[in-house]
């Protein structure tokens, strides 16, 4: 009897787990999303354009989970026969998440920080690089399409620093847990 239960036990519990993430939705996930951005310099200037990120998540259960990203937020350049001209906004973020878990629509919200990489290149006057951390917060919603794809949407906002820049970024994407 006691060989049983010492047998028994063991995959019992390992049942018990595997039935708990299966439910919980723990495990990776990644996401791609792109959309207009907008970042307002401290020198008063504003600059609108497109976007994109890429992502990994992972989620602890199905209302808690963290995520790195990275992305270019506007990367554009202008050339004519006196002069050429480049500029590039990259960010990269690590956030926790948090979901209020739905069977077709998933609101959360998120937190973390973000590292934000500015580069100008003008070929006459020279070329300026600067880097920045700040603290991001933002919304979203997650449309699920099944229990492995949903489509997402949200806004995610930096909190502006002294000299640096504030930037107000939506966009829409597909996530995909594995």
């Amino acid at each position: 009897m006691n060989k049983k239960v010492t047998y028994a036990l063991p995959l019992l519990l390992l049942s018990s787990i595997a039935q708990a993430q299966e439910s919980s939705q723990a495990g990776f996930y990644g996401f791609v999303t792109a959309g207009p951005t907008t970042f307002n310099y401290s020198t008063g200037v504003s600059v609108e354009t497109n976007g994109y990120q890429l992502g990994l998540g992972y989620e602890f259960n199905e209302s808690t989970a963290v995520e790195v990203s990275y992305g270019s937020l506007f990367n554009f350049g202008i050339s004519n026969a006196s002069s050429s001209e480049t500029s590039e906004l990259t960010l990269g973020t690590f956030s926790g998440v948090f979901r209020i878990p739905g069977e077709k629509l998933t609101p959360y919200v998120k937190g973390g920080v973000a590292a934000l990489n500015s580069s100008y290149q003008h070929s006459t006057y020279g070329t300026y690089e600067a880097s920045s951390s700040t603290w991001i917060y933002g919304a979203g919603v997650e449309l699920n399409l099944d229990k492995r794809t949903a489509v997402r949407l949200e806004y995610v906002t930096t909190i502006k620093q002294t000299g640096y820049t504030d930037g107000n970024v939506v966009q829409i994407g597909i996530m995909s847990r594995f």
